[in-house]
């Protein structure tokens, strides 16, 4: 049970209906209860009694919406009094069935089984105790009445009478309300509690409006069975990134019409599991559109046979549970799940597709959402792989250019200023803690930052509005002038803010510029646990002090603290120990920033540090390539610190980041990374090997690139005929796998200052050391033609298969299943292909015959080549150079 659960849980009376009961507090000073609780007769305007469960005076309350229907109510009193340090409450609803993932719920009330005489004080006084309820609700119980039944699994009274005063109570999920338990009936010896599911409240009339009104957060709905698995949604804070935060959903969205309807159509389709592609530049609307989407098609539904709503969310990048993949197998609601920069997450998307694509699943439709800033290279092949099949149809994809009327960006502007303007007011209403009003103001009236005349993107219309908005609140900020710098120095009061709260402001004011570092840093290297964390606070002061003092580390209390202080500044909100500022144009901004004031050096310092794991300099690249579009000097910088420690970050730069870009977008990174390490061969200091293997790392980059973009570009079959333009498609699918696997060997080749590693006479000599292909030759000139995408020899399995596993096994890495089987597939659909292609074409003749690129050669079967990988790595892997 968490802290905040305890602190939830109040006791509410009525003096004047005789009725007690218990309730939960929802948000600082706001609380929900049973209505035959708080006003059996109805509201008489007269205060109920509420008293928090650690004790201490009873305040008054008043009703302020009820539903006698649903038997519930709100109460409000003053925040200060009751719940200040209290979170915002999150809503929740169950959604599967899964017996062994089913999550305990939890609710904390006031049952007259309780009732006791406190004898240190007095034997004549009697105190309601509090009682801790611990089960399970399945939601299948009690599924046609549409209520959940919470089956109590530890100790109960020994009548359904002596519940008396449990109403009220707020029954927990994951730490996501999901009920309020209102009766207990008979005959279940005492062990049943009914509750009306949250769902209801929130599609009751008044009730969502009440309680955004009260709390500046939009009342939606969560699966709270599946929460191990989805992003939690961003506390409401008067900050720049959260305003702009697409989550937030404080803009209305416009526009995108056409791709909304699409998006519908394909939720609503037929089949049971679908997945589409999102895509579009940075600040465009993809996240806003996905957000509507999940939010139309979860609107709560209150008829008997109304269909029931969508549940969802933002699947996480790091699940606290996987284990919960399973779950959504059993789903008795349809379910949309959102991935977002999906091009760097495909390993976890196929996992999650072969867990609900199994057989014995539930009917329930299950929609896989991925949202993406290019098709890039990624999204043809994933196509080509799950097109047809029980986990994909056609595979629709949808492009996002911008959800601004070109033609009317002066009303957009407006609209998004006033609906900025409505929240603001709505979070200090709802008493949530900023200080814009308290900066030093000029008595000027703040000069206006008008609209940009030829916008960029929604984003950016989105920034300048909230800019010029608060410049008019404070004065102070206007003379900035430029919106990305309005909203940083009101971000930097939020920064300050929080600092002071955990005594940090004055280590911050001794050093000027620390706390900005400390930003960059923590968006750049994230953190995936508080390791991490500290490991990055360690390498961004070095970076910050351009190196401390050999054998003089940084103070293990400052980064303690300093860590503390950046996770509650922006919590991950995913399972990891870091969030990050947002959005991206914010936080490229603040790198960029600091880059400069560290004399560019700040960017390299930070990805070379040997504390930072291979995982934070990957997410550091990859948050620069995102943002080199908007400020290309940050891509520069990156470039040059790849340069200057090639053994640590050139690997990371040209495939794995580079991967993930749009093909302009990627050949442009890794131009800029090839001129940098050219650049860095020319100075005396260069280490010549070293040197020699990173360009040539660059230059097979480059190639493989191509390699890619034109499998990418090739259209994914139609289900009509095949033609030879559809077999060179997909034997470019096979060519890229390989190139995938030579790139291992000739970063090996960098450890071993082998100039020939990954040459096609050392791939050969491999094949014939392993003896895979048995009685064929493949010589140099084989391995050749096939990296030079001669389609006979991508056709030959034993081939492409030895090929791979040769430079595995130069590089020392496990050829597994997945890679034997990956290729496998690949080959045996170019075969296939091949042959419809002669079919068609009615030419007599079969298709290239596995082993002919090998001479007549044999080679075992695909089993017991697993079988010999399996022998070979039992005892971890080998390197047979070695």
């Amino acid at each position: 049970m968490s802290a905040h659960l305890r602190q939830r849980a109040v006791e509410v009376s009525n003096p004047r209906d005789k009725t007690f009961g218990s309730g939960t507090i929802i948000a600082p000073g706001l609380v929900l209860t049973a209505a035959h609780v708080a006003c059996r007769q109805g509201p008489d305007g007269q205060p109920v009694l509420v008293r928090a469960l650690d004790g201490g005076p009873a305040v008054n309350a008043q009703v302020t919406w009820h539903d006698q229907g649903l038997d519930s109510a709100i109460l409000q009193t003053d925040r200060q009094q009751l719940g200040v340090d209290v979170p915002i409450v999150r809503w929740g609803e169950l959604t599967c069935e899964h017996p062994a993932e089913r999550p305990v719920c939890t609710a904390i009330g006031f049952p007259r089984a309780m009732r006791r005489r406190f004898l240190r004080r007095s034997p004549e006084v009697v105190v309601s105790d509090p009682k801790v309820v611990n089960g399970y609700i399945y939601p299948t119980t009690a599924a046609r009445s549409q209520r959940y039944a919470l089956e109590v699994s530890d100790a109960r009274p020994s009548e359904p009478t002596l519940w008396q005063g449990m109403s009220g109570a707020g029954i927990f999920c994951e730490g996501l309300l999901v009920g309020l338990a209102t009766q207990a009936p008979e005959n279940w010896d005492a062990s049943l509690l009914l509750a009306t599911p949250i769902s209801w409240l929130l599609a009751a009339e008044g009730f969502a409006k009440s309680v955004s009104a009260a709390t500046g957060l939009p009342a939606q709905l969560q699966p709270a069975d599946l929460q191990a698995l989805l992003d939690d949604t961003p506390d409401p804070r008067l900050s720049a990134s959260y305003l702009l935060s697409a989550q937030a959903q404080v803009v209305p969205m416009s526009g995108l019409e056409e791709q909304s309807e699409r998006l519908a159509q394909w939720c609503h389709s037929g089949r049971r599991i679908d997945v589409a592609a999102v895509t579009g530049n940075g600040g465009v609307g993809k996240t806003r559109l996905a957000s509507e989407l999940l939010r139309h098609l979860g609107e709560p539904q209150t008829g008997i046979d109304s269909p029931r709503p969508w549940a969802g969310g933002f699947l996480s990048e790091t699940p606290l549970r996987t284990a919960q993949y399973e779950a959504l197998t059993t789903a008795n609601r349809p379910l949309l799940l959102i991935v977002d920069y999906a091009e760097t997450r495909l390993d976890q998307v196929d996992e999650l597709l072969n867990i609900v694509s199994g057989s014995g699943g539930t009917a329930q439709p299950i929609r896989i959402l991925l949202l993406a800033r290019d098709q890039g290279s990624w999204w043809q092949p994933f196509r080509r792989s799950h097109r047809g099949t029980a986990s994909m149809g056609a595979g629709l994809g949808v492009e996002v250019n911008d959800c601004i009327d070109a033609a009317a960006p002066g009303s957009a502007y407006e609209a998004a200023r006033h609906a900025f303007a409505e929240r603001i007011r709505i979070l200090k209403g709802a008493g949530i803690e900023d200080d814009w009003d308290s900066a030093a103001a000029t008595p000027a009236t703040p000069r206006r930052i008008a609209p940009p005349e030829g916008h960029s993107s929604v984003l950016t219309l989105h920034m300048t509005a909230l800019a010029d908005l608060l410049a008019e609140i404070n004065p102070a900020f206007a003379d900035y002038g430029h919106p990305t710098d309005v909203l940083l120095a009101h971000e930097e009061r939020y920064w300050q803010r929080i600092a002071r709260a955990r005594g940090l402001d004055g280590t911050f004011q001794r050093q000027p510029g620390l706390l900005r570092t400390m930003v960059a840093t923590q968006s750049l290297a994230g953190a995936g646990d508080r390791a991490q964390a500290r490991a990055a606070i360690a390498a961004g002061l070095e970076a910050h002090h351009h190196g401390l003092p050999i054998g003089a580390g940084p103070d293990a209390h400052l980064v303690d603290a300093v860590e503390d202080m950046l996770a509650v500044l922006y919590p991950s909100g995913s399972g990891a120990r870091w969030g990050s500022i947002g959005p991206d144009l914010l936080a490229g901004e603040v790198i960029s920033e600091v880059e400069e004031a560290s004399d560019h050096q700040f960017i390299a310092s930070l990805l070379q540090h040997p504390s930072l794991a291979q995982e934070q300099r990957q997410q550091g690249l990859t948050v620069i390539s995102r943002a080199a579009d908007a400020q290309p000097e940050l891509a520069v910088s990156a470039a040059k610190a790849v340069a200057e420690a090639p053994d640590v970050l050139l690997s990371l730069a040209t495939h794995e980041v580079a991967d993930q870009l749009g093909k302009s977008s990627a050949l442009q990174w890794i131009t800029e990374v090839k001129t940098a390490v050219e650049d860095r061969a020319q100075q005396a200091a260069a280490d010549p090997a070293l040197s020699k293997w990173a360009i040539s790392m660059t230059q097979h980059a480059l190639n493989r690139l191509r390699t890619r973009s034109a499998a990418a570009a090739e259209p994914v079959p139609p289900a009509g005929t095949p033609d030879s333009a559809d077999v060179h498609a997909e034997a470019q699918q096979v060519l890229s796998l390989l190139q995938d696997a030579r790139s291992r060997t000739i970063q090996h080749g960098l450890a071993s200052r082998d100039d020939s590693s990954g040459s096609s006479e050392h791939i050969a000599d491999m094949i014939a050391q392993l003896s895979w292909i048995i009685g064929a030759r493949v010589d140099a000139t084989v391995v050749e033609d096939t990296f030079g995408g001669k389609v006979e020899c991508l056709a030959d399995k034993p081939v492409v298969i030895g090929i791979a596993n040769a430079c595995h096994s130069i590089a020392g890495i496990p050829f597994d299943d997945g890679h034997t089987r990956a290729l496998s597939e690949a080959v045996d659909r170019v075969v296939a292909l091949a042959r419809s292609v002669r079919a068609s074409e009615s030419r007599p003749g079969a298709s290239p015959p596995a082993g002919r690129v090998g001479q007549g050669g044999s080679y075992m079967s695909l089993d017991d080549f697993l079988r010999l990988q399996g022998d070979r790595y039992r005892s971890g892997p080998e390197n047979p150079e070695e």
